[in-house]
């Protein structure tokens, strides 16, 4: 299936889920993501996810690797749009949140957040409307993770989040699109 096809019709798809299935699946994430054998982790880029996407939340994962890695620094993207790049801002207790331009709730970037060259991530979550089985996905087509990850080739582990199971292809990819290492669904956790 090509991207923009595959985009059209799963999106269409999730925008159609109710509250409750959408915390159903935000809850079978967690089944599926517990089954990833992860050393100890150090820090964390997850998301906050787009309301008006209807994107389930990856929260719970979130919280679960906090709790098994207590010292794991917390960050989550903000995009710089000056640089047209997506920016992992690190999480304190007084980060603030606003929405951007495209109504995507960031923290906002403030002078204790430690330099990109600092930091030490390891592991990503990744919002996604669509994978297929050989760990290629569909985000919304701006590429700002694809980008961030040719910038860091030391992050092991770029975990996808998608609330339907794998399709077979995805045809039309890119040289520069990254591929996931680990995909998780509703039922199903992806090692790619």
């Amino acid at each position: 299936m090509l991207k923009n096809q595959a985009r059209d019709l799963f999106l269409q798809q999730r925008l159609n889920f109710t509250p409750q299935v959408l915390q159903s699946i935000s809850n079978a994430w967690l089944v599926q993501f517990k089954k990833i054998q992860l050393p100890k982790l150090s820090s964390l880029l997850s998301y906050i996810p787009i309301e008006q996407k209807n994107e389930a939340n990856p929260q719970l994962c979130t919280d679960w690797l906090r709790n098994i890695n207590n010292d794991l620094n917390l960050y989550f993207p903000a995009i710089n749009f000056h640089k047209n790049r997506l920016s992992p801002i690190q999480i304190q207790t007084n980060t603030q949140f606003i929405k951007n331009k495209w109504g995507i709730l960031e923290p906002i970037p403030n002078q204790t957040n430690v330099e990109e060259k600092k930091m030490d991530i390891k592991i990503v979550f990744v919002p996604l409307i669509i994978m297929d089985i050989k760990g290629n996905r569909i985000g919304y087509g701006k590429g700002y993770y694809d980008q961030f990850f040719n910038e860091h080739p030391y992050i092991k582990y770029k975990i996808g989040f998608s609330c339907l199971d794998a399709i077979e292809t995805i045809s039309d990819m890119q040289e520069f699109d990254q591929r996931l290492t680990h995909g998780i669904s509703p039922n199903h956790c992806y090692v790619f």
